[in-house]
This record gives C-alpha cells, sequence and structure tokens, in this order.
C-alpha cells in the first residue's frame, strides 16, 4: 500500500498522471433528485357548468421525508374559476379575479414515494368561456420543506383545460326546471329534455332542444 501511495505521489510532481492519460476528479457527493409537484391529469377537458376535481400530488425520489408545502396555483380566470381547494392547510385564499391560489400546508411524505396528494381542487368554467378556450395551471413560488425546515429542490409540471361545447344557459335551466347553474341536472330532467326532443316541435317549455345538447347535458349527467 505504501507503494502505491509513492508511485501516485511521484506521478503527481513529475506530471506522469497527465502523461499516463489518468485524470483525478474530487470525490463529490451524489447529486439529489428533486421532487416534482403537479397535477394528477395533464389535460382535462370541462364543460360550461360543469365542475371537476384534480388532485395536485408530489413525487418524491429524495431521501428525505417532507414537512410541509407552499405553493401558488396559477390559472386563466377568464376561462376557469376555482370554486373549492382542500384541505385549508396554514393559508388557503381563492381569488378569482387574479387567477391565484395561494397555499400553505404541513404534510408527511415519505422518502422514494410518488403520486401523494397534497391537495384538491374543484374547477369550473368561467361565466363567459366559450368552446375552444382553455386555461394552464401551473404552480410558482413552490417551497417544499423537510420537518427540519430544510428546502427540497422541487420540478413543477403544468396542466392544460379545455372547454367543451357550450349549452345554451337558457336550454340547460329549462331542462334542469331550475334558474341557477351551479344545480345538477338530474336523471327526470334528461328524460324529459329526450321526450322533448322526440316531439313533434322539439321543444321544452318553448325551447328547442337539439342533439347535441342532449349528448352534452348527458355526459355532464354522467361525470357527476
Amino acid at each position: 500500500m505504501r507503494d502505491a501511495v509513492s508511485i501516485l505521489c511521484v506521478l503527481l510532481i513529475t506530471g506522469g498522471i497527465i502523461n499516463t492519460g489518468l485524470i483525478l476528479v474530487p470525490t463529490q457527493a451524489a447529486a439529489q433528485s428533486s421532487g416534482e409537484l403537479e397535477l394528477n391529469n395533464d389535460t382535462v377537458t370541462i364543460s360550461p357548468y360543469e365542475q371537476k376535481k384534480m388532485d395536485i400530488i408530489y413525487n418524491n425520489p429524495t431521501k428525505k421525508a417532507t414537512g410541509g408545502f407552499e405553493y401558488t396555483i396559477n390559472f386563466n380566470p377568464d376561462v376557469i374559476n376555482i370554486t373549492d381547494h382542500s384541505p385549508s392547510g396554514f393559508n388557503n385564499e381563492i381569488n378569482n379575479k387574479q387567477g391565484v391560489v395561494e397555499y400553505a400546508s404541513s404534510k408527511t411524505v415519505d422518502p422514494d414515494t410518488t403520486g401523494t396528494v397534497i391537495s384538491t381542487v374543484t374547477i369550473r368554467t368561467a361565466d363567459g368561456a366559450t368552446a375552444g378556450d382553455s386555461s394552464k395551471i401551473s404552480f410558482s413560488e413552490v417551497e417544499v420543506l423537510t420537518p427540519t425546515a430544510n428546502t427540497i429542490p422541487t420540478e413543477t409540471r403544468t396542466g392544460d383545460v379545455n372547454v367543451k361545447r357550450k349549452v345554451p344557459k337558457n336550454v340547460r335551466n329549462t331542462i334542469a326546471k331550475q334558474n341557477s347553474p351551479d344545480n345538477s341536472v338530474g336523471f327526470d330532467d334528461l328524460i324529459g329534455a329526450i321526450n322533448a326532443y322526440h316531439s313533434e316541435n322539439g321543444e321544452l317549455d318553448g325551447v328547442e332542444i337539439t342533439y347535441e345538447d342532449l349528448i352534452e347535458l348527458i355526459y355532464q349527467y354522467n361525470s357527476t
């Protein structure tokens, strides 16, 4: 062993390492993998008056457990609104005018785990959104901490929400026999709309029901 060390010293002094093509690199600890904050679905399609839930999940390939999360959710308020975000956490401020949700909460995610749900957002189309509109859902000001308040490097992935064909409000409200688009269309309402569509004038209480309206409303009914 001493002979090997002596030879190494001689090579270093004389430049023999360079001449022999041997290169020494300082030993470094392997870089720690980054966590990932993302939506459970990259792309979601939603119809006007419909609500859908999207989970925000965290993948933790690191060797440290998490202790808390802080992030801002960004979206286009002209296309979608967020009606609920849970659990409540330390801070949970929904602003549908600016298109942001500011959130902070304690949450333990074990090392080397994937798919842990951190929170859940409920989205619906904004008033005035039409078919073909879309909104990115992204994250900013992300900070993931260990239980001892050390930062865990975290990357983020965005998602897309696309708006489908819009059922005219007067058609939907007539079918649902109500004045608020927040209430759901019931099974009996759908049966009445189908019967009206097949009637002689294709109307329900004076409102024309189209085939496209029925298909979209049935889709919404099955999605709730």
